[in-house]
């Protein structure tokens, strides 16, 4: 079982959620004067540094790693280099990610180009693009290019306009604040480009009062508290109904950010100096996490902060060889309850009851037993993302042809080589761990290790290499050792016109009741993140009940 997608968007939404602030001259001054790695104009270019920035970052009370951004007036633009590196214990492996943003904008803030790259313990994903002039009809379009391991992929980018409006980098609240402090009482909207999802959203910043925060360092001083929420843009221009997880930002005087905060994993950062970075990673002491009187030597357990509590109406029998499992799924605070309604979907073996939005009954059934009478999607026809290859799933890299062609290479019933294929993923990975962070196919058939994402990436790259659509499902998994619902990957291929789940994680033919499917998807590289959108709105909001057991 594992966590590594949600960490992929985490992570990559790292890049946006970290930014800092400023009370003291003589931090701006270090912080000016600061090596980094990303670099800077051309010598022949004028080069203003608008700030020169470091944060410590947590989960909770964990230190998890930095963030360091250059902001630069060049010439008649504006340049935003940013790179976060973090690090989390998962189940007592060390996870790293890295993310690698650069924006250059124009004079006045709006985008002009883009690249990002994430790597999470394997080959790194770039994400870039150019932009062009808006029409005239207020539509805006144009290529975002993905490239991992020397394959490409070219997803299209649409947006219309509802009313004239300059669009905004990731960065767009941070630029704007820096060049127009945010002050009490005052509020800012704007359209950002939000690279983890690639698609654009609607910003609002209000700035209610001012607070006395205390720094890590101990110092306690005045800072204008931002209260940030964003709902992405439809591509008529429309925003969607769902508000995003909201975000606290605290700034100073001068519109630099001091600290940031996300209810998400309670992320925070704190804006520092090279000289104190450097003290605290050699004494291995960070100071407290905000709102923590612990001292944050080594990350804390990411797989535990995912997991889903789970409360028995019967005896808790083994839900793995159930025929039949009814659970009750309720939003988890009481006093301010995320709806869930829609975030769950309906399969020849799942069937989502809704009681309101805030509660539903869902119903699993074994897959060796008789479907319910329902076709919610089980035979749609494939597109051509779940049957081509991807950057993240190479089914054309000629390593993976060439396991993939081992296989039964005789065999023309696609039903025995699906399963023959799904027995040979569980074996060829034999060092089955948690030290991945997420990689792609070809990554796992050079290095055969990791747990279900490689599992299932593999899977879909050997399926698809045998002209069998595949794609991904992802959602929860009942573990008995920790008696909760843990994130989980599997597959899904189209066998004999219906879509067929398989979980190579687990020896099996069947899926059992234990696993509560959220959603399923290509993962390819352009539409992963919206995939990962639904169990992102989920984290630490929901519980679930046992009602029955088959």
């Amino acid at each position: 079982m594992k966590n590594s997608l949600f960490l992929f968007l985490i992570f990559f939404g790292f890049s946006s959620l970290f930014s800092g602030c400023e009370s003291e001259k003589k931090i701006s001054s270090e912080n000016s004067s600061s090596n980094t790695s990303l670099s800077g104009s051309s010598p022949k270019s004028h080069s203003d540094v608008m700030e020169n920035a470091l944060f410590i970052c947590y989960a909770g009370s964990a230190f998890i790693g930095t963030e360091t951004r250059i902001t630069s007036k060049i010439n008649d633009s504006i340049e935003v280099k940013d790179i976060s590196s973090l690090q989390m214990n998962r189940s007592g492996n060390i996870v790293s990610a890295t993310v690698t943003h650069f924006e250059k904008l124009s004079h006045s803030g709006e985008l002009l180009l883009f690249s990002t790259e994430v790597a999470m313990g394997g080959a790194p994903t770039r994400y870039e693009a150019v932009l062009p002039p808006i029409s005239d009809d207020g539509t805006l379009a144009f290529p975002v290019s993905i490239s991992c391991r020397g394959m490409k992929q070219t997803q299209n980018l649409t947006l219309r306009l509802q009313s004239p409006q300059p669009l905004r980098g990731a960065y767009a609240m941070e630029t704007s604040f820096i060049l127009s402090p945010l002050k009490p009482g005052e509020s800012r909207t704007f359209i950002r480009f939000n690279p983890t999802l690639l698609q654009w959203e609607t910003i609002t910043a209000n700035c209610p009062r001012v607070e006395n925060i205390t720094l890590p360092t101990g110092e306690t001083c005045p800072l204008s508290r931002i209260e940030t929420s964003a709902r992405l843009l439809n591509p008529d221009g429309t925003q969607a109904a769902q508000e995003l997880q909201k975000e606290f930002i605290w700034c100073d005087g001068n519109g630099l950010v001091w600290k940031r905060f996300s209810p998400l994993m309670n992320l925070s950062s704190w804006r520092t100096t090279p000289k104190l970075l450097e003290k605290y990673q050699k004494s291995g002491q960070f100071p407290p996490a905000p709102d923590s009187s612990e001292t944050a030597s080594s990350p804390s357990n990411l797989a535990e902060t995912l997991h889903v509590p789970v409360r028995f109406m019967t005896s808790a029998a083994s839900l793995a060889n159930a025929s039949e499992v009814t659970y009750r799924v309720s939003s988890s605070n009481s006093s301010a309850p995320a709806p869930i309604r829609g975030l769950f979907c309906s399969s020849d073996f799942q069937k989502v009851e809704t009681i309101d939005d805030f509660t539903l009954r869902i119903t699993v059934r074994n897959s060796s037993y008789a479907p319910f009478n329902q076709n919610s999607g089980s035979t749609r026809v494939p597109n051509d993302e779940e049957k081509l290859p991807s950057p993240i799933i190479q089914s054309s890299a000629p390593r993976i042809i060439q396991l993939a062609s081992s296989v039964l290479p005789t065999e023309t019933d696609t039903q025995k080589i699906a399963h023959a294929l799904r027995s040979f993923v569980f074996r060829f990975i034999q060092n089955k761990n948690y030290a991945r962070g997420f990689v792609t196919a070809l990554e796992v058939a050079e290095d055969p290790s990791g747990d279900c994402t490689e599992h299932a990436v593999l899977l879909a790259a050997l399926a698809r290499a045998r002209n069998i659509p595949a794609r991904i499902a992802q959602g929860l998994l009942f573990d008995p050792q920790s008696g909760k619902m843990a994130w989980h990957v599997w597959n899904e291929l189209f066998l004999n016109g219906r879509w067929v789940a398989m979980d190579a994680t687990i020896d099996q033919n069947f899926l059992s009741p234990a696993h509560i499917q959220i959603n399923s998807g290509s993962f390819s590289a352009a539409a992963m993140a919206q995939t990962l959108l639904p169990p992102a709105k989920l984290i630490g909001k929901i519980e679930i009940t046992v009602e029955t057991v088959q």
